[in-house]
C-alpha cells in the first residue's frame, strides 16, 4: 500500500478495499476491509445505488462496535 510519505497515510491509489474506524484510527494506519467483508459489500452496494441515481433519505449506519 503506497504511503504519503509526509503524513504515513495510504495515497489512495490502492485498489483494495478500504474501511477504517476514524474513532479510533484518524490516521487511517489499519485498513479493516478485510475483517468486516459484509460492510464493505454493503458499502458499495450503497455506492452503486447512489451513483445510478438513488440518491434517498436512506441513511444507514455502518458500525464496526
Amino acid at each position: 500500500m503506497p504511503l504519503q510519505r509526509a503524513t504515513n497515510t495510504e495515497t489512495a491509489n490502492s485498489r483494495d478495499p478500504q474501511l477504517y474506524n476514524l474513532d479510533y484510527d484518524i490516521g487511517q494506519q489499519r485498513n479493516l476491509a478485510y475483517r468486516y467483508p459484509k460492510i464493505v459489500r454493503d458499502m458499495a452496494k450503497r455506492i452503486e445505488e447512489i451513483k445510478q441515481g438513488n440518491v434517498t433519505e436512506k441513511t444507514e449506519e455502518f458500525r464496526l462496535f
